[in-house]
């Protein structure tokens, strides 16, 4: 049974526009040390940013496969990104009630993370 090697450092090439290298050159840590804890704080998702990001991206998903032809389809999406589900609610209405039911507990995790990145 071989194992696999494990190094302390895994380098690999990051390609950024040039306005995004000089930001991060003029970090007082360096380019590495700013980009490691600008990932570190991502993964911690503390305010719950992330989290929310990623579940309004799975609801949208879900509404484009499920509704993609339905009629408010496009204002349903952009209510959904300019983050007022109350709108979004009101744009699905009359979709069939499969998929609005998936759609809606989508959009509820969303809701449910907006509020809880605001307790923090």
């Amino acid at each position: 049974m071989t194992h696999a090697r494990i190094t302390p450092h895994d380098e690999r090439n990051v390609r950024l526009l040039r306005r995004h290298w000089q930001w991060l050159e003029a970090q007082p840590r360096g380019v590495d040390a700013t980009l490691r804890r600008m990932v570190d704080m991502a993964r911690k998702d503390a305010d719950g940013r992330y989290r929310a990001e990623r579940a309004r991206e799975t609801c949208y998903l879900a509404m484009r496969d499920l509704a993609g032809d339905r009629p408010r389809f496009e204002e349903a999406v952009r209510a959904l990104f300019a983050n007022d589900i109350a709108r979004c609610h009101r744009e699905i209405a009359a979709w069939p009630l499969p998929e609005r039911t998936r759609i809606i507990e989508l959009m509820d995790v969303i809701d449910a993370d907006d509020t809880t990145a605001g307790e923090a």
